[in-house]
């Protein structure tokens, strides 16, 4: 039930400190030996702890995951943990200002199980119930937590929850076919989350295929427009 206010700019690598001005960072979080099962949520400092997992963890166990966040009031990104945990965070990058991807606030695109708390941010893709196995989702994105009209890329954090058996998420534009590729594996009844670089459709969706019946929560924290690499004419 704390958090910890993380100093990002002015700090890293000698001769790689991410800038003063920079917009967002991506971090490695890791989670270690927590007291149970529970999450972080990683958000720009002075902005409301948003209804959203960057990291999922389990009793005892070790996890990990990318995250990409916007940077908040003075350089700082809040770390919000669920229960008691040991905590480590490297930084591996940052967008400078006006660059992208364009970092958003953590939102929930989807949640399928139902109880109190629980819930998206426009009350869509909601209390669905467990994604059976074999099935693809049709996600719409564009428009959608602070995402534009036309994205041609979004980053998402995905959770597989309680899996009914060993599986994997595979996520893909929904104009294209499924390729043969994981986004996310996960053992059967734990709880894992994975970041993800996913392009969308051309009607503003990604699709997403889950191998065995699982819950399934889904936030998104970035998005492109337009493609990068972005050159502009000289």
């Amino acid at each position: 039930g704390t958090e910890v206010q993380l100093q990002v700019t002015g700090r890293g690598a000698p001769g790689n400190l991410v800038p003063a001005d920079a917009a967002s960072v991506n971090l490695n979080v890791g989670a270690i030996n927590a007291v149970d099962r529970g999450f972080l949520t990683i958000y720009p400092c002075g902005e409301t702890r948003p209804n959203a997992s960057s990291l999922n963890y389990d009793l005892g166990r070790i996890a990990s995951n990318s995250v990409s966040s916007k940077i908040g009031v003075d350089g700082k990104v809040c770390i919000y943990t669920s229960v008691a945990t040991n905590l480590i965070a490297d930084v591996n990058a940052f967008v400078p200002l006006g660059g992208s991807p364009e970092p958003l606030l953590p939102a929930r695109l989807v949640e399928t199980r139902t109880f109190a708390g629980t819930g998206t941010v426009d009350d869509l893709n909601e209390g669905t119930g467990p994604l059976a196995a074999g099935s693809t989702l049709t996600l719409q994105v564009a428009n959608r937590g602070g995402v534009g009209p036309a994205p041609s890329t979004v980053i998402l954090n995905a959770a597989a929850i309680r899996g009914a058996a060993r599986g994997f998420l595979t996520v893909y534009p929904c104009d294209d076919d499924r390729p043969l590729a994981s986004t996310l594996n996960y053992e059967g009844g734990d709880i894992i989350a994975n970041s993800v670089v996913a392009k969308v459709s051309a009607a503003g969706t990604v699709c997403i295929y889950t191998s065995q019946t699982t819950e399934l929560i889904v936030d998104v924290t970035g998005s492109i427009d337009p493609v990068v690499p972005f050159r502009p004419a000289t």
